[in-house]
């Protein structure tokens, strides 16, 4: 055998040593850009994860991580906007200062907005509205009774021809923490738990000072992402019930009442859930679905002064209206067949922030039930769906990026396999009426791969150079 020199395999191994040592920092450097893009692609998927989070009141604390990802505008690009105008609502707006003829003893606001309500119901009542939503909810304990009985006798008259849904308010799980921290603390003391989704409702005129089953409720909360539907709440009728299951129940959102109201077995809602496989009615439980909105100025909407003296029912309003300067209106053009929704706005009306800008609550209510009528309601992807699709998407990108050497062919290859799928993935959802904010960080991924992919060519290069 021949005979080893241990010397000479010594200086061997030295030698080896700072080669070994170089190319494993030139492999670690090589590796970084790789490494940063899956730790990206991660962070995008944990904001997916956190993006269909159980819907939240609209006075939650803000959680929709994903809105720094999908903005408005864009949400608006993607899903198109509708053909204005809208042809299946009307909105009365109530004002803020409510002007009508003097009264020796000027009423609360609260009891004159059911004054001007009970007028306007008057009005319209021969316009032949198909539905009457009240986005309005009714203090038992802010007006005597007899501020409040005319409405109750025109709510009663005007509902036996007429649907009419009324509002009803609530409080949510961070109003109660706020505003009534000493039920707060009871609640938790009983060791029950008040979900962020589940509401407390509050005290209000029930309804069964009229005999008639046409006349219903629904709840005014809105979800706090405002391109989503709220199709029901959980609702608990008082702190003390909170935690017992047998005071739980679901009451439909308004709009979700109003098209009940309008037609009982309406294709939509069994789309969303509010009509069982045998065709009864029941709260839907599913998540809430997105819609694409009109602009304002495509709803109509008309001041409730100038409708109560388009079709004056009481002298005293009639003598007043002549010199009020108010419009006259064509009633019937504006309100037969539709739904016909009443509420507030101006200064001290609930003000939300949405796609079309900042608009009372009664408009976005209007544009949900516009949006129902005409089928704009798209499904969210179950979260696990869009999980899948994250994988295999990622799959492709990364076999493109590590199979192609070149950085022009990565470039164009990664570019085909984010835009194509991208396009008929989002074509196919949209017209099978689905909707899923995973597309754009979908796309965000490939970008940020193929600039991790041409720097890490860059840098490989750089060190076959050195």
């Amino acid at each position: 055998m021949p005979h080893k020199d241990p010397a000479a395999s010594g200086q061997r191994h030295e030698q080896r040593a700072p080669q070994n040592r170089r190319a494993f920092h030139k492999g670690w450097r090589k590796s970084i850009p790789t490494l940063l893009a899956y730790l990206f692609n991660i962070f995008l998927l944990v904001l997916v994860s956190h993006a269909e989070h159980a819907s939240n009141p609209e006075n939650s604390p803000k959680e929709g991580f994903l809105s720094i990802l999908s903005p408005d505008f864009l949400y608006r690009t993607m899903l198109g906007s509708p053909e204005p105008p809208a042809q299946d609502v009307a909105v009365i707006a109530i004002g803020s200062e409510m002007p009508g003829p003097a009264k020796e003893s000027e009423p609360s606001t609260a009891c004159m907005r059911r004054i001007y309500i009970a007028e306007l119901l008057k009005s319209i009542r021969e316009t032949g509205p198909r539905t009457v939503v009240l986005d309005v909810w009714f203090d038992p304990g802010s007006c005597s009774n007899s501020d409040s009985q005319p409405l109750w006798q025109e709510l009663c008259s005007f509902s036996a021809d007429v649907p009419v849904v009324t509002g009803l308010a609530s409080y949510t799980r961070y109003e109660i923490i706020s505003d009534w921290p000493a039920e707060f603390a009871d609640i938790k003391r009983r060791g029950a738990a008040l979900k962020p989704s589940e509401l407390v409702s509050q005290p209000a005129v029930p309804l069964n000072f009229c005999s008639t089953k046409r006349l219903t409720v629904g709840t005014i909360e809105l979800d706090e992402d405002h391109r989503k539907i709220p199709l029901s709440w959980p609702v608990y009728d008082t702190f003390d019930a909170v935690g017992d299951p047998a005071r739980f129940h679901r009451i439909d959102s308004l709009s979700v009442a109003a098209i009940r109201a309008r037609d009982p077995k309406s294709p939509v809602l069994a789309r969303v859930g509010a009509i069982d496989e045998y065709g009864a009615a029941k709260p839907s439980t599913n998540s809430f679905p997105y819609t694409t909105f009109l602009g304002e100025d495509d709803l109509p909407i008309v001041r409730a002064v100038d409708v109560i003296c388009s079709n004056p029912k009481d002298y005293e309003w009639g003598q007043f209206c002549q010199s009020s300067g108010a419009k006259r209106l064509a009633l019937n053009t504006l309100f037969a067949g539709k739904v016909v929704l009443i509420g507030g706005s101006g200064s001290g009306a609930d003000i939300h922030d949405s796609v079309i800008g900042r608009v009372p609550g009664v408009v976005l209510q209007a544009e949900y039930v516009e949006s129902m009528l005409k089928n704009r309601v798209y499904r969210a992807i179950p979260i696990s769906c869009q999980i899948v699709m994250w994988i295999l998407w990622l799959f492709l990108l990364f076999g493109i990026s590590f199979l192609t050497s070149s950085g022009a062919k990565a470039a164009l290859y990664l570019f085909l396999a984010v835009s194509i799928p991208a396009v008929l993935l989002h074509q196919f959802f949209v017209h099978c009426k689905f909707y899923t904010p995973l597309l754009l960080p979908l796309t965000v991924s490939g970008v940020f791969l193929l600039i991790s992919r041409r720097l890490e060519l860059f840098l490989s290069k750089h060190e076959e150079e050195r």
